[in-house]
């Protein structure tokens, strides 16, 4: 796999902040709205009740902003849906998703809030699509602007890393470590909790790292999942080696 000329980051958050600020070659601070971009500006939302601000304070699990910033940008929907996603950042955060602080810590709720906005706009097929391709857009998105680690090669890498650093960039009581309980090319079994996440975008997320290694045949099986009363959510991730 080929892999972008970028000089040496910290991998534990420095490539990916600075994948969110590039994304699509515009700088968050910039206006999305400047001319040749191809970029409009969000709606800013000002009219939201003060009593539904978020100030900080989860007791569950919190993740750093650049993670809310990108599933922003991700979002690829139509208008109303956007709209709503939007507005519920705003109506946790009192702020625009694109002026979120991308090294701050935030409720992981806010990005069940932009899911939500979705599902509420769209059919359930159509949302469900809608969720897995941000997934499916993640690393690629990473890889396009960044670029990633040299010695990830096969999706075990990926998925090894990927467990790396989701433990490195969540804090709170409800986060969980990935536990891979089966690995070897061609099949891996991952128990992968994530709270705030729509479980559909992991399996996007990991459909997404076997794309970019470009093999033929794959699957991602969600074959347990906590909101359906089992003790984890447990992935099967099958491709051809």
């Amino acid at each position: 796999m080929q892999k972008q000329p970028y000089p040496a980051l910290n991998y534990s958050g420095v490539w990916f902040l600075r994948a969110v600020i590039i994304l699509d070659i515009v700088e968050i601070d910039e206006p999305l709205s400047k001319p040749g971009l191809g970029f409009k500006e969000p709606q800013i939302f000002k009219n939201i009740a003060d009593e539904n601000l978020y100030y900080g304070d989860s007791e569950m699990a919190e993740i750093h902003g650049k993670f809310i910033i990108l599933a922003c940008r991700l979002l690829n929907t139509n208008p109303k849906a956007k709209e709503a996603a939007f507005k519920n950042v705003f109506n946790l955060t009192g702020k625009n998703f694109y002026e979120l602080e991308p090294e701050s810590w935030y409720d992981s709720k806010i990005l069940e809030a932009i899911f939500q906005g979705v599902r509420d706009n769209c059919s359930p097929i159509i949302a469900k699509a809608i969720i897995r391709l941000i997934g499916e857009n993640v690393y690629p998105k990473i890889e396009a602007t960044t670029g990633l680690p040299d010695n990830l090669e096969t999706p075990l890498d990926f998925i090894k890393f990927e467990a790396k650093q989701f433990l490195e960039e969540h804090r709170g009581s409800d986060v969980v470590p990935r536990k891979i309980a089966e690995a070897k090319e061609g099949k891996v079994v991952v128990f992968a909790i994530s709270p705030g996440y729509d479980c559909i975008l992991i399996e996007g997320v990991y459909l997404g790292i076997l794309n970019m290694c470009g093999v033929s045949k794959k699957e991602v099986i969600q074959t347990r999942c906590i909101k359906k009363g089992d003790p984890f959510c447990e992935y099967l991730i099958r491709w051809n080696i």
